[in-house]
């Protein structure tokens, strides 16, 4: 009986990887790639930033939700992950429910739907193609004083907002303040 449960759940998991690879394939040629930050990095910008508990944050493209269940687990803010493809939408919701997180709420939605309203930090990497346009939208919509954080790419026209930079070699940070 064991060995039917493991040979099941074998099965499944390897459903699974499957799923998750032709997911990366085919949402690899309908927008930008899934390129994950390194945690070393993500706990870097973290403590830069310092959010607080009431915050709300905001990852565009958040993926597999790495950065945003980060920052609810160690800041405890209020987390929203933003991503269009629904596999990984999927994986993020199932792990932060696995993880016991409450006050995180995953969308598959594009981005530039996002409301940024309420947002008091918002978290993005993003190609530089889509980051001008992007940057009007949450100067647009956002309120004074909302840090939006841009993983390797500095956003055009932006130099005003900019409060720090993280420079390393391949793969700097840049922070902003609107």
């Amino acid at each position: 009986m064991l060995g039917l449960i493991v040979y099941f759940f074998g099965l499944a998991l390897c459903f699974i990887l499957i799923i998750f690879a032709w997911s990366m394939i085919v949402f690899s040629f309908f927008g930008p790639p899934a390129v994950p930050t390194p945690s070393k990095i993500i706990k870097e910008v973290l403590k830069e930033i310092s959010p607080q508990k009431d915050d709300f944050f905001i990852d565009l493209g958040s993926g597999t939700g790495r950065v945003v269940k980060t920052v609810v687990r160690e800041y405890g803010v209020k987390g929203l992950g933003v991503e269009i493809n629904p596999l990984f939408v999927w994986w993020a919701r199932l792990t932060a429910k696995l993880g016991g997180l409450k006050n995180i709420e995953f969308k598959r939605e594009n981005f530039f739907k996002t409301d940024f309203a309420k947002a008091d930090i918002v978290f993005m990497y993003l190609l530089p193609k889509y980051l001008s346009k992007m940057a009007e939208k949450i100067e647009k919509e956002g309120k004074t004083g909302t840090i939006v954080v841009s993983q390797r790419f500095w956003i055009d026209g932006w130099e005003k907002y900019l409060i720090k930079e993280i420079k390393r070699k391949h793969n700097s940070t840049y922070i902003y303040q609107i």
